[in-house]
């Protein structure tokens, strides 16, 4: 039997649908999922807090990246560096 082992289930993907999908796939094919954070086995049977988890993870991917993106923003226009490093 193979057998995927992830960290928790937001790492098997961010898109709420793509993993839907691949989850189905393991599903057809015979493939244990195991998220260790979660305590998720596929084979133990489908938890019905998985389906909130995994929107929930998707949601909090977009919010960090227009975090991320509107702190680089305001740097750039107070002048701050924006990398380690200079160029050379």
């Amino acid at each position: 039997m193979l057998c995927v082992v992830v960290k928790d289930s937001s790492r098997l993907g961010r898109d709420y649908l793509r993993v839907g999908l691949y989850r189905e796939l393991f599903r057809e094919k015979g493939v244990r999922l195991i998220a260790i954070n979660d305590g998720l086995d596929s084979a133990n049977g489908d938890d019905d807090f998985t389906p909130f988890r995994e929107v929930m993870a998707e949601w909090y991917a977009r919010n960090t990246i227009r975090k991320v993106k509107s702190t680089l923003t305001a740097k750039g226009k107070a002048g701050k560096p924006l990398a380690n490093t200079a160029a050379i």
